[in-house]
């Protein structure tokens, strides 16, 4: 684990993927992380079935049926946006046309 950039997104096995925002507890991890976690609970991504914070990392838990690790992990990344001061507000939502 060394030289990773963060936050860092990480499978998991097949139905789980954690977000890192540091290697080591600090406050500004785990503002991060918290944060993060709330935005996840706001949206509903597909097939997410858990989102669970730690000190300095997001546990999300995922039906591999319903939606791939390469799907969620762009809607992570999509969502990671959100931390940032004028991120898109419409991350994880849909619209029917």
């Amino acid at each position: 684990m060394t030289n990773l950039i963060f936050p860092h997104i990480e499978p998991l096995g097949d139905g789980a993927v954690l977000v890192r925002f540091g290697k080591k507890l600090d406050e500004s991890a785990n503002k991060k992380a918290i944060r993060f976690a709330d935005i996840l609970k706001e949206y509903s991504l597909p097939g997410v079935s858990e989102i669970a914070s730690g000190l300095v990392s997001v546990l999300v838990r995922y039906d591999g049926c319903k939606v791939g690790y390469f799907e969620l992990a762009g809607e992570l990344r999509l969502a990671l946006c959100s931390l940032i001061e004028g991120g898109p507000e419409y991350v994880g939502k849909t619209h029917d046309i």
